[in-house]
């Protein structure tokens, strides 16, 4: 899988990286595992569309997990 960070999740890591898990997880499992700050992602994609902490990702996936926006 593909999984994309942007904004201030990418701080201090790779923006960009390819992994593989052994079963599908959900978003948040997987955000979970490779220690994201959850309660700063404001929109995850998964394959280009709008998705939900408990929708399943496979290897097959590309996830992009994106900030909240901020300014006016």
């Amino acid at each position: 899988m593909e999984i994309e960070l942007f904004g201030q999740l990418a701080e201090g890591r790779e923006a960009i990286w390819e992994e593989e898990i052994l079963q599908p997880l959900t978003v948040h499992e997987l955000a979970e595992k490779f220690c994201l700050d959850i309660e700063l992602v404001g929109l995850i994609s998964i394959d280009g569309k709008q998705s939900h902490w408990n929708d399943l990702v496979t290897n097959e996936n590309r996830i992009c997990f994106f900030p909240y926006l901020e300014g006016g």
